[in-house]
């Protein structure tokens, strides 16, 4: 499994990258990556069609050698679904430094996290509360979100309250 993260994570612009052992039984692999530099982080046809053919055989970037999945072996792309979570909070201070120290911080958070992974809401207060200068705050959410094995949870509108 480890070789197909790395072989996706080798192709320009994807940033994480996750793998499934007998994704449709045995003999098959699930293979899920993203792009967080574009707005759309989901892969498009066009990647689906790039990525095939890398995976199919390509040059090792430090040896050269040509490489790819062994025969046998069904790539099954596994097309994300992003499980957007809006939340609102209330800052003190309220700032704007602090709004987006905050943002920074929450998403970070939400780019440890796999398909199928659960957020705690312990997570997010840690990521809200570790902010330097905040020294209270309100989150709306008090439950853990939970995804299904090709969602991906996703941090989606910030409301800032005010007091």
């Amino acid at each position: 499994m480890h070789d197909y993260v790395i072989w996706v994570r080798e192709v320009p612009g994807v940033s994480r990258a996750w793998a499934w052992d007998a994704w449709h039984g045995p003999g098959t692999v699930g293979l899920a990556w993203l792009y967080d530099d574009r707005e759309n982080i989901v892969p498009t046809r066009e990647d689906l069609k790039t990525m095939e053919q890398y995976l199919f055989c390509h040059k090792h970037p430090a040896t050269g050698v040509m490489v790819g999945k062994p025969g046998g072996i069904e790539v099954w792309p596994v097309q994300v679904r992003l499980k957007k979570v809006s939340i609102s909070i209330r800052l003190t201070p309220d700032s704007l430094a602090n709004r987006s120290a905050v943002r920074a911080n929450l998403t970070a958070l939400q780019k440890t996290l796999a398909p199928g992974q659960t957020l705690p809401v312990s997570s997010l207060r840690t990521a809200i509360g570790m902010t330097s200068g905040i020294t209270d705050y309100f989150l709306n959410i008090g439950e853990d979100t939970t995804s299904d094995v090709d969602e991906l949870i996703t941090i989606g509108e910030v409301t800032w309250l005010t007091a």
